[in-house]
């Protein structure tokens, strides 16, 4: 009997003694995600902002985002909008990451409310260089501000703008995991 408590407490004492397996940290990809993100001021038709849905991927160290917006009124405007960024990220804290990088899109505008039986057609580019701040409130889900400049060129007047989105431009991502 005593040397069944013996080899109890030995067996008992390397147990407690073993290290803990390792622990394995998941991967800072976030891969798939949709939100809603805005361009810069000075990007967006006429040097404004123009917000529309985006579809994200997210490799960790790089990502890509698009823009679409559409709107559609009948006998009166049609706007169509499609644009892409790229951004690497230059730093990281647990919640948060600071990237830079660049987009371009096109848009198309068609307001026949300007004049009765005038047809006013807007086809133009834009371009951004920007970074961005981006917070994560939960493990999926981010909320992001830009700065930068961005500027657009085509039919109309080209616009150049060098800012940020003080005027409440922002983006927002939920990231299928």
């Amino acid at each position: 009997m005593h040397s069944l408590l013996l080899l109890i407490a030995l067996g008992s004492s390397a147990a407690q003694t073993e290290s803990p397996p390792p622990t394995t940290s998941r991967s800072d990809a976030r891969g798939l995600g949709v939100g809603v993100q805005t361009t810069l001021p000075g990007a967006g038709p006429f040097g404004g902002t123009e917000a529309g849905i985006s579809v994200a991927f997210d490799q960790a160290q790089w990502r890509v985002s698009t823009l679409l917006n559409v709107l559609f009124v009948e006998d009166d405007f049609t706007a169509f909008r499609i644009g892409g960024r790229f951004f690497y990220r230059l730093h990281k804290v647990s919640m948060a990451d600071f990237s830079v990088g660049a987009g371009v899109g096109f848009e198309y505008v068609d307001n026949q409310s300007v004049s009765p039986g005038v047809d006013d057609e807007l086809l133009a580019g834009y371009f951004e260089a920007l970074g961005q701040i981006r917070v994560f409130v939960v493990r999926n889900v981010s909320v992001n501000a830009n700065l930068g400049f961005g500027f657009r060129v085509g039919d109309g007047s080209n616009r150049f703008g060098l800012t940020g989105q003080a005027n409440g431009g922002f983006g927002i991502t939920y990231f299928f995991e």
